[in-house]
């Protein structure tokens, strides 16, 4: 079993790609495995909505809830164990855990995300869980893994931490993809959600700065580093590239928008809608004054130029 894991920020194009790799014959896809235990509960606690997003229906990808789904149901039979028995988000991401009586979650949360070093104490390490849910996931992918009898198990979870107490365990059958969008682009989408411009910008700064951070722990040659843009603009050569890097045959079904056997899980509503006519949102140019333009890039100037982004 090889994983291949999409970390970046929220509203990236994570779910694109997802499903463009998917279309891969030796790949099978999870979309956000964190998000298994909400599924199978069918319980929102666990799964926060994105503001402005049709709800989910906490439903497979196949139209199945996790429980008639055959595809599930083999993976908690080669598993053995309830699918909601696995512990695969980070303390600091469990949403359940809300209000002013888990403050320090919340403390913990901007502590780890501005200072991603911090995660890498060991004692603060295990105390977010990072040593079970590292565990718990690689249990899944290789249940996955069996069921499936596909060479890579996809996750995109996005969660840099979460990458990092994966990849350390399984350092050398893990292949990790960088994803970044232009972070006018991305504040752009999040604050038409309801998300404070500042807060955007900020959460797009941390997450490059977690990706860069846990990415050294893997071998370059483990490593690529996608833009959403060029995803866009060329797919079919970001398709052979990304094919290359995990040493796979190119397939003309990658781009043909066919999906009739995924069992995905999370991410954006516009995986029900198809992407033949791939075009690259360009909303944003006119969104923001000249001035908005310039506070923004103040605040990501070191992390926009590492990806090639200007104000």
């Amino acid at each position: 079993m090889k994983l291949l894991y999409i970390a970046g920020d929220n509203r990236s194009g994570s779910t694109l790609l997802d499903m463009l790799i998917a279309g891969h014959s030796r790949v099978v896809t999870l979309g956000e495995a964190h998000q298994l235990r909400a599924y199978v509960r069918r319980d929102t606690r666990y799964y926060r909505q994105t503001p402005g997003d049709p709800a989910h229906e906490m439903q497979c990808y196949c139209g199945s809830t996790l429980d008639a789904c055959e595809f599930w149901q083999e993976v908690q039979a080669a598993l053995d164990v309830p699918l909601d028995s696995l512990e695969l988000k980070l303390l600091i991401n469990r949403t359940e855990l809300r209000g002013m009586r888990h403050w320090w979650r919340k403390l913990l949360w901007l502590s780890l995300n501005a200072m991603p070093s911090l995660y890498e104490y060991g004692p603060l390490f295990r105390a977010t869980g990072g040593e079970q849910v590292g565990r718990d996931s690689i249990r899944l992918y290789e249940a996955v893994a069996r069921a499936s009898g596909a060479e890579y198990v996809l996750d995109s979870s996005k969660v840099p931490h979460r990458m990092y107490a994966i990849a350390q365990r399984i350092p050398e059958d893990t292949r990790l993809i960088l994803l970044c969008r232009d972070f006018k682009g991305t504040v752009y989408s999040k604050v038409k959600r309801g998300i404070p411009m500042l807060k955007a910008a900020l959460q797009w700064k941390w997450t490059v700065r977690q990706m860069e951070r846990f990415s050294r722990m893997l071998p370059a040659e483990q490593v690529l580093r996608v833009r959403y843009e060029d995803i866009c603009r060329d797919t079919i050569s970001e398709m052979q590239r990304i094919c290359r890097f995990l040493d796979l045959p190119y397939e003309e079904r990658m781009i043909s928008g066919e999906r009739s056997n995924l069992h995905h899980l999370g991410g954006s509503p516009s995986k029900y809608t198809g992407f033949q006519d791939i075009r690259l949102d360009t909303g944003h140019e006119a969104a923001f004054s000249p001035w908005h333009r310039k506070v923004l890039y103040a605040v990501v100037r070191r992390e926009a130029a590492q990806w090639g982004y200007g104000a």
